[in-house]
């Protein structure tokens, strides 16, 4: 079983760069995606944000700091995004993914 939302590439991305070239992985601790009332929730020990997000129903998933950053790599390099990017949540296996790259979750819950 698995749930679609689309998210706002460029805030996503944003919110996940800073927190990526702000601390180090291991002050980020567990990364916990959160999806309710429209809006996903990123957030770690050291800050997050929020990105307004297309879908239905609520999804929640932890990841590790590695993971969130291997989530972001394939999209490093771009230098202005635009656009929606796909966001999947996965309970068996465990899994958060985008459109190009997916990493394992410490869970996942559907509410």
């Amino acid at each position: 079983m698995e749930r679609k939302y689309t998210v706002d590439k460029a805030l996503f991305l944003q919110i996940g760069r800073i927190l990526q070239k702000s601390f180090k992985r291991s002050w980020l601790g567990k990364v916990e995606l959160s999806v309710s009332g429209g809006h996903l929730t990123i957030d770690c020990e050291m800050g997050g944000g929020v990105v307004p997000c297309k879908g239905d129903g609520k999804a929640s998933a932890a990841l590790s700091a590695t993971s969130f950053v291997t989530l972001l790599a394939p999209h490093g390099r771009e230098k202005n995004p635009t656009g929606e990017i796909p966001l999947v949540f996965r309970l068996d296996p465990p899994e958060v993914a985008v459109d190009k790259a997916g990493v394992k979750a410490v869970g996942v819950t559907f509410g």
